[in-house]
């Protein structure tokens, strides 16, 4: 696996990062972009992976930041604290087809604290009791946010 190398820092300048399709990388780690500060990148695709994990510090390296694509992975959480250094920066944010928690996703619906971005999916979450729901985020689903826990 390459969680424990510093494979992207010799990428360091660039503004667009794709990386698609592996399976060698189950967590995206401050080690595996060799702990660099990317100044320049604004795209990061890591799509079609079957990354599980994201390292809750990863996008502090990642100030100009506007469009993540995190699509069909195996990602079940991404907290507010994983995304909140470049939440409001991001223009394009995605996140379909992962096995997402919804209780562990729930921050993303108060809009009002939480302004979501110009380009955003439609993803599914899954209550470990309930089974799979539908998750449209251009409309809010008062049911889905009454049944959040109080943070």
């Amino acid at each position: 696996m390459l969680e424990s190398c510093d494979y992207f820092s010799r990428f360091i300048n660039v503004k667009t990062l794709v990386w698609r399709k592996t399976t060698f990388v189950k967590k995206i780690s401050l080690t595996l972009f060799g702990g660099k500060v990317f100044q320049n990148l604004h795209t990061l695709d890591l799509s079609e992976n079957e990354i599980e994990e994201l390292d809750e510090e990863i996008f502090r390296y990642f100030p100009r930041l506007t469009h993540l694509k995190l699509n069909n992975n195996r990602i079940i959480m991404i907290s507010w604290s994983t995304l909140a250094p470049i939440w409001f920066n991001l223009s394009e944010f995605q996140l379909n087809g992962n096995p997402l928690d919804c209780h562990d996703y729930c921050w993303i619906y108060d809009e009002d604290k939480y302004p979501h971005p110009q380009f955003f999916d439609s993803t599914s979450c899954q209550y470990h009791k309930r089974g799979q729901v539908r998750l449209t985020f251009f409309h809010k689903l008062v049911e889905m946010i009454n049944e959040c826990p109080a943070r």
